[in-house]
């Protein structure tokens, strides 16, 4: 057999002298290798730092709906590692491969545990500083944002802003949604100094927090909107009312006055330039018996607003009563012009009255007197003889309607007192 053989082989050879002795010098030489490993290459841990955690299936977050909060790109933790010195010598972070698996878990601040996946066969790893990595997950939201435009500057005098169009009014943001919801609103701005008619520009806006920061991480689906600035010019007018109809027979309209008198209106300056006044609706006085005050309305045309009108406007319409008085006024009392010298009239030696009719509104009666009433003949086409001559009454008061009874009468001109 094949093992006998062997076996007598051995024992032939001289490998099989002296067994003991041979026996006794390897366990001594074993044992002196163990000696000198311990004493020159001895057993030792290491600590090594910064050592990369691999994050696992970070794509799966993405596909649902979540987002790292962590600001940090990349993971570390120190380990202590078990091994001869000549062996530790040359190990370095890279040589150790750790992964942490972000897989399965939700919304929150997350412990995922750190695997070792792989280390250099010669040592071992004794100890992490970490045997979890605290990961905090949140939310990706898309919320709308209301988009506000900041104006610099000032328009000139004699303009005024007729509105801000953006387009669009609400952009939405995307992001974490802890941080989308610290977005109080989306900012631009646009210079408006020195400007005087409409402007349309391309604004870019930002993220800004109540507190008027930066909002960073979020992303805005539209960061550039599209702004209208419009400016109309002002211009300060009278205001005409419009009366309609006549008042009751025996009154009469005095007067009316408007509150304010002018209004300040806004629009194209093409349309402003046509416009000379503001009318307003009729105001109906037929058969009005009595003194009212009415709010007016205006008739504004097209494409023109009124500006700065904190009251109503109003009318006050004055009607009063008409009166007729009768006054008894001697004849000689008449005063005759234009009548050249030396001729003289009998006018003084006339010794009948006529009668002065005055015939105005109820209130100036309380001023009025006869003796303010002039009477006058005009008598510079009179001849010498007898002469029709009409009676003229004269007032200040143009509010009064006077007439004389007779309205005219007989004077005799003579030169009486050329032949004295």
């Amino acid at each position: 057999m094949l093992i006998d053989k062997i076996r007598d082989m051995y024992e032939n050879s001289r490998i099989s002298q002296n067994t003991a002795p041979k026996i006794l010098s390897l366990l001594i030489s074993f044992l002196l290798w163990i000696f000198v490993m311990d004493q020159v290459n001895p057993e030792q841990i290491k600590l090594i730092s910064d050592i990369p955690v691999t994050l696992l299936n970070v794509e799966e977050l993405e596909n649902n709906g979540l987002v790292l909060m962590d600001s940090r790109d990349e993971f570390f933790i120190s380990a202590k590692v078990l091994g001869r010195r000549n062996d530790l010598l040359n190990i370095s972070a890279q040589d150790i491969r750790l992964s942490a698996d972000v897989s399965g878990y939700g919304k929150g601040e997350n412990q995922i545990p750190v695997d070792i996946k792989s280390f250099p066969g010669n040592v071992t790893v004794d100890e992490l500083s970490s045997t979890s990595l605290a990961i905090n997950l949140d939310r990706v939201v898309e919320l709308p944002k209301l988009v506000e435009i900041k104006l610099n500057g000032e328009i000139p005098s004699g303009h005024v802003k007729d509105g801000v169009i953006i387009n669009p009014e609400e952009v939405l943001v995307k992001g974490p949604e802890s941080i989308v919801n610290t977005v109080d609103k989306l900012v631009g701005e646009v210079e408006i100094e020195g400007v005087v008619q409409d402007i349309q520009r391309d604004v870019v806006i930002k993220a800004i927090n109540i507190e008027g920061k930066n909002v960073p991480d979020v992303t805005i689906k539209d960061k550039i909107v599209r702004v209208d600035y419009l400016i109309d010019e002002l211009k300060t007018i009278n205001i005409r009312p419009v009366i309609k109809g006549n008042v009751s027979s025996e009154y009469f309209l005095v007067d009316y006055s408007v509150n304010p008198e002018k209004v300040t209106i806004k629009g194209d300056s093409e349309i402003l330039e046509q416009i000379e006044n503001i009318i307003t609706k009729p105001v109906d006085v037929s058969s009005s018996t009595y003194s009212f005050e009415k709010v007016l309305e205006l008739q504004l045309p097209e494409g023109v607003q009124t500006m700065y009108l904190d009251v109503p406007i109003k009318i006050k319409v004055n009607i009063e009563k008409i009166l007729e008085k009768s006054y008894e006024v001697p004849i000689s009392s008449i005063k005759v012009i234009n009548l050249p010298e030396p001729f003289v009239t009998n006018l003084s030696s006339i010794e009948d009255v006529l009668t002065v009719s005055v015939k105005g509104v109820e209130s100036s009666f309380e001023s009025f007197n006869i003796e303010n009433v002039a009477l006058e003949i005009d008598a510079k086409d009179f001849i010498i003889g007898r002469n029709v001559a009409n009676i003229v009454a004269k007032s200040e008061d143009r509010s009064m309607e006077i007439t004389v009874n007779p309205s005219n009468l007989f004077l005799v001109v003579s030169q009486e007192q050329l032949d004295q």
